[in-house]
């Protein structure tokens, strides 16, 4: 049975695979900026068709977090799939 989302009803199950694998990826970058000093303002912030995968603060600064998480390098590393579009 595929999984069910409120927003888009039924997915298949592999972009739920391919979901559960973007989500843990932003909990790994989660982990790893709050041991750094950086706390929380919001999670998955959507405004519009726009979306930001972590709100940070730290220090009075804010930073705006996308996660790209990957099983490997194939199509080359995370930080290569931030486009102008995506900053």
């Amino acid at each position: 049975m595929p999984a069910q989302r409120a927003d888009c009803g039924s997915i298949s199950p592999m972009s739920a695979a391919k979901q559960a694998f973007g989500e843990l990826g932003e909990r790994i970058a989660e982990r790893w900026l709050r041991r750094t000093g950086w706390r929380v303002v919001q999670r998955r912030f959507r405004s519009g068709h726009r979306d930001i995968d972590l709100v940070m603060e730290r220090e009075g600064l804010i930073a705006f977090v996308e996660v790209k998480a990957r099983r490997g390098d194939r199509f080359g590393q995370p930080v290569e799939a931030v486009n102008w579009r995506k900053q």
